[in-house]
């Protein structure tokens, strides 16, 4: 089965919650699991490099789920070095069963000098409380483990275990790249004409699935996902909000300003794409989110050009680290092997000094 086909399929799917009253019709919203810039596309490419990372030596725990060779969403890398945290709808069937068969998929490594590896899959383990339901309390989370361990240059990410909501984050993926006034354009940046560069940007944990529930009227509670949106810096109203600012706009215009709200608008923000679905998200340097799908409303709340393609106006939601913690570490623990081994490795340096 081509996972590749189930990402895209997954465009179009409908949202399963129990609804109560919202600031908005949640009904008519179009979700999509999904780096874009917020430079305006007058800016041109130079306008974005500082987000792509042209060296291949920034982020290498970030990684390509490929099947086929193709790249179909993204991953990190977690401390066992065996182990890769995606997004469960990367791989699973629409009622979140796993595919039966993953001997054609691998995960590609990317690393400095150009370096590329790939490595098998030898299992899928998918959290327990993924159901393909999108409603706001999170579970899209699956861990691959690698029928070897990763290469030593790639990144291993510690995992955030405090509440990111109010920080600012760094998003990794391998998605679709373009701008905030066009959106996704393009299927993604080639490092060679062969294999795609990962795109990063940052952003603001502006709230969790309280600020996303309370929104849309969706009956959720706990803090399973972290939220934030894709802002611009246009004001031409005046009235001190971006016009394509999503939380403060909402949460301004219609709540009075009775839910904190923290980040303002700003021209550098960036967004998730197609592509980025499973992709890295970090707070201080620590793995505290995996990216998990976008939003929009349409134009008449706030999307730059009315429709979900990763421009200004539009929302992200994606999974907790901190709330799956447990989840995480009990299912990426080393082989007994390689735990043993590691332990010898520590022997060893308690017998002598360690060389810097």
């Amino acid at each position: 089965m081509n996972p590749f086909n189930y990402a895209l399929a997954a465009v179009a799917l409908g949202v399963v919650a129990t609804a109560q009253a919202g600031l908005v019709d949640g009904s008519q919203a179009d979700y999509r699991p999904l780096v874009v810039v917020g430079a305006p596309s007058s800016d041109g490419i130079g306008g974005a490099l500082p987000y792509i990372d042209l060296n291949d030596d920034q982020f290498t725990g970030t990684v390509q789920l490929q099947y086929f060779g193709n790249r179909y969403c993204s991953g990190s890398l977690l401390p066992s070095g065996r182990h890769i945290l995606t997004a469960a709808h990367c791989v699973t069937y629409g009622g979140g069963t796993p595919y039966p068969d993953f001997s054609s998929d691998s995960i590609q490594f990317d690393g400095p000098g150009g370096e590329h590896v790939d490595i098998g899959f030898r299992s899928v383990t998918v959290n327990p409380g993924w159901t393909f339901d999108y409603t706001g309390n999170g579970n899209d989370l699956a861990i691959i483990e690698l029928t070897t361990a990763a290469p030593s240059w790639a990144e291993r990410y510690d995992l955030y275990t405090g509440n990111a909501v109010g920080t600012d984050y760094t998003r990794i993926g391998y998605g679709g790249f373009g701008w905030g006034d066009t959106g996704s354009i393009y299927g993604g940046i080639t490092a060679d004409g062969e294999n795609l560069l990962r795109v990063f940007g940052s952003n603001h944990f502006d709230g969790d699935n309280a600020e996303l529930c309370y929104m849309i009227g969706w009956n959720c509670s706990g803090g399973g996902v972290l939220t934030s949106d894709f802002d611009n810096l246009y004001d031409l109203d005046g009235d001190g909000i971006g016009d394509n600012d999503l939380w403060g706009q909402l949460f301004y215009n219609f709540d009075g300003g009775n839910l904190a709200y923290v980040n303002g608008p700003t021209s550098h923000e960036a967004g998730s794409a197609p592509g980025d679905s499973g992709g890295t998200l970090l707070v201080n340097g620590m793995l505290a989110g995996v990216t998990s799908y976008g939003f929009s409303f349409g134009c008449v709340y706030f999307d730059y050009d009315c429709g979900l393609n990763s421009s200004w106006g539009e929302g992200m939601t994606d999974t907790s680290v901190a709330w799956h913690y447990d989840w995480i570490t009990a299912n990426s623990v080393p082989e007994p092997g390689v735990l043993a081994l590691f332990g010898v490795g520590l022997l060893g340096l308690s017998l002598r000094r360690r060389k810097s």
